[in-house]
């Protein structure tokens, strides 16, 4: 999505309108299940921002941005929130008829800035926020990204590739009459079976049981907690999977603070950004003992989630009045820690998959080398 600001005027008097696509006739009050792309939505917050804070009204730059937007999607929702606007809806109840486009903390911070006044600078602080945000994910998204690519191609080439370049081979050996040894005897069968319709057909079930039952088993909660479990003891990763979740919940809740929020109210919806299970569970026994009244470093220490180097920034924030700034830099220093645990991943990895795809081609140069030499010596 570009934004081209200068294609309007924004002080004195009005803005001449430019032609617009003509508005979903929807419902006001429907919820519509439009989900634009994440990089769409990080621009769009932006340029609405930008746009607000020009004085440039809520509508009529949804309208510009709908107009301006490379993605239909996020143009559709601008121009249903837009008519929705103008019909007399607040902005946060605009976004709320479009739950996959803007997550609850969106909402919550849209919400503050319509009571305070100042959703002006509450959309400058959404916008960079998300920006941030994005730049974290597309961090760990492409450091993964070409060790899973290498490991997938090559995975493909070995289930692929050896069935049918070493078909000749094998029929040879079992023409030869020499009794071929173990490992020759179990890669004949695997290709074979790799050749067979039994293994396309059985491949087709299985993904296509996967692609349902797999999401399904994943929804319920003690499932999602296993698998966070169990990703946080893989070496190497589970630095990097605790170290994205601290950064987003830091980042989050200072924006939170930032625009005006308590504690209390702004813990649940970023231990949720996250996307922790076990972070979202801990964080619910910080809540009680808040509105208990403990303080806010006490009540995160008894999850047993969060460091002790964090804790000690949160007790110095809530000591100096400073809480949302020191989370901010808690935040930017869990984000280098990412990259340094991801830079020792894919180091890792690495030549890990390297090995293994030598241990495969190995096995088969075995398989096939052990029975040919057989062969050779008994024609002698």
């Amino acid at each position: 999505m570009t934004l081209i600001v200068s294609s309007v005027q924004v002080s004195g008097a009005n803005p001449r309108r430019q032609a617009t696509a003509p508005r979903p006739n929807v419902k006001l009050s429907q919820v519509e299940q439009t989900r634009p792309k994440a990089e769409s939505k990080t621009v769009f917050l932006r340029s609405l921002s930008t746009m607000v804070l020009a004085g440039v009204t809520v509508d009529r730059s949804l309208d510009y941005l709908a107009d301006q937007s490379d993605d239909p999607k996020l143009a559709e929702v601008c121009r249903g929130m837009a008519q929705r606007i103008q019909a007399g809806f607040p902005l946060s109840a605009a976004m709320n008829c479009y739950p996959r486009a803007f997550s609850k903390l969106q909402l919550r911070l849209v919400q503050m800035g319509e009571k305070t006044g100042l959703l002006d600078q509450v959309l400058l602080e959404l916008s960079r926020y998300e920006e941030k945000e994005r730049a974290l994910v597309l961090k760990v998204k492409s450091a993964l990204g070409y060790p899973a690519f290498i490991f997938v191609i090559a995975m493909a080439m070995m289930i692929t590739i050896p069935p049918y370049i070493m078909k000749g081979m094998f029929e040879l050996i079992s023409g030869s009459g020499v009794e071929p040894p173990l490992l020759t005897i179990v890669v004949m069968k695997v290709t074979t079976f790799l050749r067979s319709p039994a293994f396309y057909i059985g491949s087709v079930l299985f993904g296509t049981l996967a692609y349902f039952a797999v999401p399904a088993w994943y929804r319920k909660r003690d499932n999602q907690r296993l698998v966070s479990q169990w990703i946080e003891k893989i070496p190497g990763l589970g630095p990097v999977y605790r170290g994205v979740a601290l950064a987003r919940f830091s980042r989050a809740l200072s924006v939170q603070i930032e625009c005006g929020l308590g504690p209390v109210n702004a813990l649940a919806i970023s231990a949720e950004v996250t996307e922790n299970p076990i972070l979202i569970d801990s964080v619910k026994g910080a809540s009680e003992l808040l509105h208990q009244g403990e303080g806010f470093a006490d009540s995160l220490e008894s999850t047993g989630f969060f460091p002790k180097l964090m804790l000690n920034m949160v007790k110095a924030g809530e000591e100096s009045a400073t809480l949302g700034d020191l989370l901010q830099k808690a935040a930017e220093m869990y984000e280098a820690e990412v990259d340094h645990s991801l830079d020792i991943f894919t180091a890792m990895l690495e030549p890990a998959i390297m090995a293994l795809i030598g241990l495969m081609v190995g096995t088969l140069v075995l398989a096939t080398m052990l029975p040919m030499t057989q062969v050779i010596e008994s024609m002698h």
